[in-house]
């Protein structure tokens, strides 16, 4: 039976649709969600693969055509929550089927995952692929430093519903056409790039600029959280526990929840 390498899945800390403006954008692997191929045969993937012998890419197309119909994904990512269930994909089926022995270019990545997003960065399949962080930077994507002693302060929150990515991308650039939306993305991009310019270099994190961030997008992008996340959100504002920002696209999956105090109490 062949052996088949895992892949984490990943979690945007900083940089939801902002990016799409050019801010930077800051991904790490969570290794709590894994996926790998496995024999089987999965409908979906078959159709992917196809998908994939179409396009001009650096992968050899007899092996997409062998592993379509003798593989399926198994995979503890959800889907729609916005952990990279789509990237670890991504990555495994380049390891898989790549036609140069080479590391993969995010440019490669990203023309992979299209099929799944009207357009990708590339950014989830390179963190998966190569299980380390990465930051876009003016339009670039390159491995990151990150302090994983901050990782106790970051928790995920369960919104307890999909959400369908695309359809928040557009409500997002439909904001954009007004003047005031627009200014309030200038100031979220602003204390984006601050925080990961800190936290790339290993410094303190800054609760003050997280809870500015959180505090505009619960103002401005209110349609991106759903009613029971801003409950909470609020709550634990008011009592402050812990802040709340939107991890990746929002409307549902997971949303990013900063712990304050000492992260072992």
């Amino acid at each position: 039976m062949e052996s088949f390498r895992s892949y984490p899945g990943k979690i945007l800390l900083f940089g939801e649709y902002t990016i799409l403006d050019g801010s930077k954008a800051l991904a790490i692997p969570y290794d709590e969600y894994q996926g790998n191929f496995k024999e089987g045969h999965d409908p979906r993937i078959e159709t992917y693969f196809n998908w994939l012998k179409e396009q001009d890419l650096p992968l050899d197309k007899k092996k997409l055509e062998q592993y379509s119909k003798t593989i399926e994904f198994d995979s503890n990512i959800p889907v729609g929550y916005g952990v990279g269930s789509s990237g670890a994909l991504v990555a495994a089926t380049y390891d898989l089927c790549k036609a140069i022995d080479d590391l993969p270019k995010w440019e490669v990545l990203a023309a992979m995952e299209a099929f799944f997003h009207e357009s990708s960065s590339g950014m989830d399949p390179m963190v998966s692929y190569y299980k380390k962080p990465f930051v876009m930077v003016d339009g670039e994507l390159k491995e990151a430093e990150f302090n994983e002693e901050l990782l106790p302060y970051f928790s995920l929150y369960d919104s307890s519903t999909t959400r369908a990515t695309s359809k928040l991308v557009k409500l997002y650039q439909y904001k954009l056409s007004k003047d005031n939306f627009r200014d309030a993305t200038e100031w979220m991009i602003e204390i984006n790039n601050s925080i990961i310019t800190d936290l790339t270099a290993n410094e303190e994190i800054d609760p003050y600029e997280i809870q500015r961030l959180s505090t505009l997008q619960r103002e401005w992008m209110e349609d991106f959280i759903p009613m029971d996340v801003r409950e909470e959100w609020d709550k634990c504002f008011e009592n402050g526990t812990s802040i709340f920002k939107l991890c990746g696209a929002g409307g549902g999956g997971f949303f990013l929840e900063f712990e304050l105090g000492d992260s072992d109490d």
